[in-house]
């Protein structure tokens, strides 16, 4: 006879593996693939798959049609948020002014100073090295 531990280790395989199976046989079914298959082997034609416009493809098309330069201050855009109202967003010039003191440079530097933001862990610098 094995030992305890061994036992729930062999037993814990077991139990993944036929979890496993259940899940991918559960996943063909609900997915649609038995069913294709079905209607394959009674010689029926398989459906056509359905056209997804992919994500390479917007974005081939959005470089075609977006300006290369937009205008600064002009060219603006709505971004939707998950949470809250949406954002809008305008190119504009960097305003270096006073570099730490006033301008754009403050805000840049409150983004990246390693303060923790949404709930994490502020980021030690030293820990990186």
């Amino acid at each position: 006879m094995l030992p305890t531990p061994q036992l729930i280790g062999i037993a814990a395989g077991v139990g993944v593996f036929w979890l496993t199976l259940a899940v991918v046989a559960t996943l063909l079914v609900k997915g649609g693939t038995v069913e294709r298959l079905r209607k394959e082997l009674a010689g029926a034609a398989p459906p056509p798959p359905v056209e997804k416009p992919r994500l390479t493809e917007e974005l081939l098309e959005a470089a075609r049609t977006l300006p290369k330069r937009p205008a600064l201050g002009e060219a603006a855009a709505t971004a939707s948020t998950k949470k809250g109202p949406p954002l809008r967003i305008v190119v504009r010039r960097f305003a270096p002014a006073g570099m730490l003191t006033s301008g754009d440079s403050p805000a840049y530097a409150r983004a990246s100073d390693g303060a923790a933001r949404f709930g994490a862990d502020a980021y030690d610098p030293k820990k990186a090295w």
